[in-house]
């Protein structure tokens, strides 16, 4: 045993050269730049304890573009001092205010904190230190609670009495992500809404704004605005939802996000900057004031490059609302709809007066969100100036086999002068391939249209179907259709999105599977 000891290749942590290595400090050694880069991912208090590494480190932590703040892992960092939960949150305060007020520090660049419940106090506490430090991106992120937790009343008087060299309440910021945060003194949220500096990134999500009677952004400078009105505990439609009236008055804004429930009178103006919005609304009751939210959509989006509309909605737009507005819809800019449509007449009419209202169009992208239930609607040719002159692609997801799915192809390929591709996604049913090349009988509006179906099984079985479809008929072309093994799901995946292909008789499939519409040598017909 000595002997086999003595004989083994393994190094002796007593050689000099061994001892020189192990006691050389890599960390300390690479690039300050990386250092805090590394460092701004950490924690704060784990920041903070880099200073007792060495006398190099001691001061190094100051220097962090980045800082974050999570107030239940200080909890349990503190866990050995017996604290309450009045004294946890006392004590991490202080530490977040001597953190971030410390003397001869650098601008930080960005902060994230993690609460507990927060409210305009502690947010008007957090943007006063913000404003020390010219801090670029803050962060804050309450957790989801019904308890009204206090707030240190020392720790707010104390930084309240610090001197603060701007009157606007964001100071530096040029981002504010806001998640879950009650904004319980509307005196106070007017004033902060009124004037955003340099503000250009604005988020509210999941925020409680029932205080509000009028909420209104207007600014030069915002280029990109989300606001997610949907309670915080999930509830829907819960009193602590905001709906009364949002105004926006943004003549740079260049991104626009709403989720929420349709609200009265809203208006959106002096947006010619826009160049994506997506609205999503949630009602389902269909109430009242749905004219003024589809004027709201009609004139203030009229710039819009991008736009991803619900599919209440889609709704909206359909022949048996557009009676009680009867003010023109014009997206003269659109290039690109994203739609979540139902499987019916009411949805593919709101869906033709869209195609109708957007004349540069050249993308359309469709996610069908019901479509069990039987709906009568019968394509027919008609004169629609974006499938005439620019439509060239149409992507669907969530694609049914059904009469009305069929109907809705057929619309495109009557009616489609410029169309080219058609990509279809499926997860739930398969594609019967008969009635695909059943509308071989349709007249075609433009040369060829290729059509691809692609079936996702949950067994992880993949099939593809792709169909060019000429004037003087429709061909089946290719069919793949191979089961992933799970030993190789991993490798097949990593190869689908980079492009890389199997060996042997494989890799003409997988080739065919990123590039689908590209055409073989030899056409067969399906029969």
């Amino acid at each position: 045993m000595d002997s086999a000891i003595q004989n083994s290749k393994t190094p002796c942590l007593k050689h000099p050269k061994i001892i020189e290595q192990h006691s050389d400090d890599r960390l300390s050694n690479l690039p300050v730049d990386l250092i805090y880069r590394i460092l701004s991912f950490l924690d704060a208090s784990a920041v903070v304890g880099t200073s007792l590494l060495s006398r190099k480190w001691r001061h190094l932590w100051t220097s962090v573009p980045g800082l974050n703040f999570d107030l239940e892992g200080f909890w349990h960092h503190v866990k050995r001092q017996d604290l309450d939960y009045d004294g946890c949150l006392l004590k991490f305060w202080e530490f977040v205010k001597w953190t971030i007020t410390i003397s001869e520090a650098p601008p930080l660049h960005r902060l994230h904190l993690t609460n507990g419940y927060t409210d305009t106090e502690q947010l008007k506490l957090l943007l006063r230190l913000c404003a020390l430090r010219n801090v670029q991106e803050l962060e804050l992120v309450a957790v989801v609670t019904l308890e009204i937790c206090p707030f240190p009343s020392a720790i707010a008087e104390s930084v309240l009495a610090i001197p603060q060299n701007c009157n606007c309440f964001f100071g530096n910021l040029k981002s504010l992500h806001l998640v879950r945060v009650q904004f319980t003194d509307a005196d106070f949220t007017n004033k902060l809404f009124s004037d955003f500096g340099v503000l250009e990134d604005l988020s509210l999500e999941y925020c409680c704004l029932s205080v509000m009677k009028v909420l209104k952004f207007s600014s030069d400078k915002l280029q990109k605005l989300t606001f997610v009105n949907v309670d915080p505990l999930d509830s829907f439609l819960s009193p602590s939802n905001f709906v009364s009236r949002l105004i926006v008055n943004t003549p740079n804004l260049v991104s626009f996000c709403y989720i929420g429930p349709a609200l009265l009178s809203s208006r959106f103006s002096n947006m010619p900057s826009l160049d994506h919005a997506r609205i999503h609304i949630i009602n389902r009751d269909f109430p009242k004031n749905m004219e003024w939210e589809l004027h709201a959509i009609a004139t203030g989006f009229s710039h819009v490059k991008g736009l991803s509309l619900s599919a209440d909605c889609v709704l909206f737009f359909c022949p048996i609302f557009r009676v009680i507005y009867r003010g023109s819809i014009h997206f003269g800019c659109l290039r690109v709809l994203n739609l979540d449509i139902d499987g019916n007449a009411d949805h593919m009419e709101g869906l033709i007066v869209l195609l109708k209202a957007s004349p540069k169009l050249e993308v359309l992208y469709i996610k069908f969100v019901d479509c069990w239930w039987k709906s009568v609607w019968v394509s027919t040719e008609m004169d629609v100036p974006c499938l005439s002159h620019h439509l060239r692609r149409i992507v669907i997801t969530d694609f049914y086999d059904s009469e009305f799915s069929m109907e809705f192809i057929k619309f495109f390929l009557q009616n489609g002068k410029m169309l080219e591709k058609i990509e279809i996604t499926q997860h739930k049913q398969k594609m019967n391939p008969q009635k695909l090349y059943a509308l071989q009988s349709v007249q075609l509006a433009s040369k060829e249209v290729y059509v691809s179906v692609v079936s996702h099984f949950p067994s992880g079985k993949i099939e593809l179907l792709q169909f060019v479809y000429r004037k003087r008929g429709a061909v089946l072309w290719k069919r793949f259709a191979e089961k992933l093994k799970k030993t190789n799901r991993s490798m097949r995946d990593a190869a689908l999105k980079s492009g890389v292909s199997f060996r042997g008789n494989k890799r003409k499939k997988l080739f065919h599977v990123l590039n689908p519409f590209r055409a073989p040598k030899k056409i067969k017909p399906f029969i």
